[in-house]
């Protein structure tokens, strides 16, 4: 068994199975899963979004994917201490043309990278949240012929992934901890992956 995981505009989950030239790919809606804070902050982030998007619940997709990634932002710029931070002038912006939200994950990405200490903290809520979904995934699929990371935000993290935040969270799955360890963990880092894989399989069905 095999498992994709990726963040991007949303958050896609898949599995598949190889067996010699043939390959079965099993569909997901995983990435909707509910989000299960595990911190009083993340808790806290929750409650906020909850309210901030007027919505019941919230799955994973909220937090783990690009959008999630300027959303946490938005929450944490809301703060009294966060107030004259570079990116409120940004936020302004955002509230007049949506559209400028899709560039706020790379600002986001680029302060954190200068030593922005409130990004940082962003990402890391971000980054925790994905590995403890992965850590998930990887028990649920048992996919010990890889478990996958893709998406738009894989290249951009790739350090990240290789963090000890990103992996104590990974393996924080209490004593089925030693399954995750034979699990082999791959990034995919070309951002045109799944427009080649479609091809690929197309291929592969025109031969049938």
């Amino acid at each position: 068994m095999h498992a994709i995981v990726g963040a991007g505009t949303g958050l896609g989950i898949a599995r598949g199975l190889i067996s010699g030239n043939r390959v079965k790919v099993l569909a997901s809606e995983g990435g909707h899963v509910e989000y299960s804070p595990k911190s009083k902050l993340e808790w806290e982030l929750k409650i906020w979004l909850k309210d901030y998007l007027k919505v019941e619940r919230i799955s994973c997709e909220r937090i783990i994917s690009g959008t999630g990634l300027s959303r946490i932002a938005e929450w944490r710029l809301s703060k009294p201490d966060a107030q004259n931070h570079p990116l409120q002038e940004y936020l302004k912006k955002i509230k007049i043309f949506d559209n400028a939200r899709k560039e706020l994950p790379e600002k986001i990405c680029k302060l954190s990278k200068e030593g922005d200490q409130t990004m940082i903290e962003v990402e890391r809520i971000w980054l925790g949240a994905y590995a403890s979904l992965l850590g998930d995934v990887a028990l649920q699929e048992l996919c010990f012929g890889g478990l996958w990371i893709s998406g738009g935000t894989a290249s951009k993290h790739f350090t990240n992934f290789k963090s000890d935040l990103f992996l104590k969270q990974f393996f924080d799955k209490g004593r089925l901890k030693d399954i995750l360890k034979t699990i082999p963990m791959k990034v995919i880092l070309d951002e045109e992956f799944g427009l080649f894989s479609a091809a690929c399989r197309a291929k592969m069905l025109l031969k049938t």
